[in-house]
């Protein structure tokens, strides 16, 4: 193989890679949309089956960056967020272990989860009949710069199963 035909075979190596680059990246991160969003829908689903086998409340709620132990009343569940079932009706996990379901860690910077729920609330409560006290949705988005990567919209109901949708 002479030096030209090198050189031929590395130029169209280097625009291949740099053409495909943006849409791999953008393709792992779209993925990585879907991982979380995922999450947070079987999160939901679990807190309702606990409640119905409990016979009364659970409740997720999103956490301090370093305190997974208590919800926090914002809007961003970009920390994590918790699962724990509130048998004293008090609205926040007590020391009890058995009261902890489920922790998910913070999540990484590439991704945002923004809440909307109705009145304003900043959690959400399963009863034992299975309904959750309001409706609302999640807003699962990418903060990195890859335009293949599409929002998610993560919806649900005081009486049905929560859907995901895109846009």
């Amino acid at each position: 193989m002479t030096l030209p035909e090198l050189l031929v075979v590395l130029a169209i190596l280097a625009i291949t890679v740099t053409s495909i680059g943006p849409s791999l990246f953008g393709a792992m991160e779209d993925n990585r949309l879907a991982s979380y969003t995922d999450k947070l829908k079987m999160d939901m689903k679990l807190a309702r089956q606990e409640a119905i086998l409990r016979g009364h409340r659970v409740i997720i709620c999103p956490t301090a960056a370093n305190d997974s132990s208590a919800c926090i009343n914002d809007d961003s569940w970009a920390n994590g967020w918790m699962t724990f079932a509130d048998a004293d009706n008090s609205g926040d996990p007590t020391s009890q272990a058995q009261d902890l379901i489920q922790v998910q860690d913070p999540i990484p910077a590439s991704v945002d989860i923004i809440s909307h729920f109705a009145l304003g609330a900043k959690k959400i409560i399963y009863t034992p009949d299975g309904r959750s006290h309001i409706g609302g949705n999640f807003e699962v988005k990418s903060t990195s710069s890859y335009d293949s990567a599409r929002t998610r919209k993560l919806q649900w109901s005081n009486f049905r199963h929560p859907t995901v949708s895109y846009y």
